[in-house]
């Protein structure tokens, strides 16, 4: 899934069925998801996690993140990633 960045402050939510770009089943493994927004023309901010199907209904994936021009002005502009499996 990608798209450009919200426009609008506060709460995003995206969700993934485990399909792939032609609907079908994607097959059990380990995938990594990115989450990336532009933060001020150049800095941008990608988050990423790991996670593998299947998995445990609750489960929550563990971010990092990664700031690729430092601003300590808009650091903490996309912050409380997180992602459940389901």
């Amino acid at each position: 899934m990608t798209g450009a960045t919200p426009q609008v402050s506060g709460l995003q939510t995206f969700t993934w069925d485990f399909t792939d770009q032609e609907g079908k089943k994607v097959e059990y493994g380990t995938y990594k998801v990115f989450v990336e927004a532009t933060l001020f023309d150049p800095s941008s901010i990608t988050h990423s996690g790991t996670f593998t199907i299947p998995g445990k209904p609750g489960e929550c994936v563990t971010f990092s993140s990664q700031i690729t021009v430092p601003n300590e002005k808009h650091k903490d502009m996309v912050t409380g990633v997180q992602a459940v499996l389901r």
